[in-house]
């Protein structure tokens, strides 16, 4: 079998498309190169970044079905931390993933999330008063962002009033400002900050182990045969659930937001028909995917569409691109919230399908009706919003998304 060169499009005579999770302008609507790369360059190669991408739904899915092949173990980000790697369930294979993923699963079973309804909506519908009346909201800053961190920081155990703060550090220790590379000192002195905040709460669990019924104290209390999660383990999975447990979810509601901005039909049906959200919510995530890409390691050689990846070679998996493939929905780039797309792959598929799954379709519903039952119609101030920047993690969503409607008086 005869086999392509890297940076050689499938298609004689085509110019190859290029992917670069580091280029921010690409980043703000990377979805026109995807369909190029899924129909031109399927395993494409970035020599210069020394990573392959797969874009396509069969690929993406088989490689998350195939954890032997495709292995976490060196990281699930592009140039991931080496002090977090094999210390989280996004960078760890079986056994050790399987160890650690059944100690924070207590936390995020379908009874204790069904548990926190009450309190998700109790949170959205504080934020968002002061907006129901002005007529303004910056749903990214002022109601994604603070909802899905307060939610995150109670189920960890963490003080309510120290949830800004934490979730600055977190916020900042992932995204790169303007004219600035990733791994700035900015981004370096921030997520020292939260690892330190994160280690002061794990010492205090260890000293009084009967005080803290969170899922925190559950881990430093929880043994395997014996066997306790060390300290690192600790202060990296805390670290891994509270950033994955917000940042996601939060950019999966501005996208939404921005997304049903666009189609006001939709908004209308789900304000009127709220039974409908639940699938609208499915659609949501498959049509702009808060995670847009996620690393990998080959244990062996892989022969794919003309090219050979050789064992120890890094593949980027492309859960955004998978999600718009042709090939696996009809009519991909259109939106549609009866659609239930069951095979989206927004939250992962396999072993590291996303623990707070149910947690993050949970907050996304509740946030959506609530911010309809607000706003009513609404507009997006485009000029004023702005895409976040998260280079080698590719999480998807906004820094800014102002939104103005007709304010409303609330009973009191």
């Amino acid at each position: 079998m005869a086999f392509l060169e890297p940076g050689r499009s499938a298609i004689p005579g085509a110019s190859p498309p290029r992917l670069d999770p580091y280029d921010r302008e690409q980043s703000r609507d990377p979805y026109p190169l995807y369909r190029q790369l899924r129909d031109r360059d399927p395993a494409h190669r970035n020599q210069e970044r020394g990573f392959w991408a797969l874009s396509r739904h069969a690929d993406v899915l088989a490689a998350f079905l195939d954890p032997e092949t495709f292995s976490s173990a060196r990281g699930s980000f592009l140039d991931d931390d080496p002090a977090r790697v094999g210390r989280t369930l996004g960078t760890t294979d079986p056994p050790r993933h399987d160890r650690l993923r059944r100690l924070a699963s207590a936390g995020f079973t379908p009874r204790r999330v069904a548990e926190l309804e009450p309190t998700v909506q109790r949170i959205a519908a504080s934020l968002l008063a002061p907006a129901c009346e002005a007529g303004r909201l910056d749903v990214a800053r002022e109601y994604a962002t603070p909802l899905t961190s307060a939610v995150i920081a109670r189920i960890l155990g963490l003080p309510e009033a120290d949830v800004p703060r934490i979730q600055g550090w977190a916020e900042r220790s992932v995204r790169v400002g303007a004219g600035e590379e990733h791994g700035s000192e900015a981004q370096r002195s921030a997520l020292a900050a939260l690892l330190e905040y994160l280690d002061a709460a794990i010492e205090l669990r260890r000293a009084q182990p009967r005080d803290f019924d969170d899922v925190l104290g559950d881990l430093v209390r929880a043994e395997i045969d014996g066997d306790r999660l060390a300290d690192d383990e600790l202060r990296w999975l805390a670290q891994a659930l509270f950033v994955a447990g917000y940042d996601t979810t939060a950019g999966a509601i501005g996208n939404a937001t921005s997304l049903l901005a666009d189609h006001p039909e939709a908004r209308r049906q789900l304000r009127e028909r709220p039974a409908l959200l639940p699938d609208a919510v499915e659609e949501i995530l498959r049509w702009d995917s808060p995670a847009q890409g996620f690393q990998r390691t080959l244990t062996r050689a892989v022969a794919l569409h003309g090219r050979r990846m050789q064992a120890g070679d890094r593949v980027l998996l492309l859960p955004g691109s998978a999600n718009r493939d042709e090939r696996e929905f009809a009519d991909p780039d259109a939106f549609q919230i009866e659609r239930r797309p069951r095979r989206h792959l927004a939250l992962g598929q396999g072993i590291h399908y996303c623990l707070g799954a149910p947690l993050a379709r949970l907050e996304l519903r509740i946030a959506l009706a609530e911010l309809l039952a607000c706003t009513g119609d609404f507009e997006v101030d485009r000029d004023a919003a702005e895409r976040a920047h998260t280079s080698r993690f590719m999480l998807r969503g906004f820094s800014r998304l102002p939104i103005r409607f007709a304010p409303r008086r609330l009973d009191r």
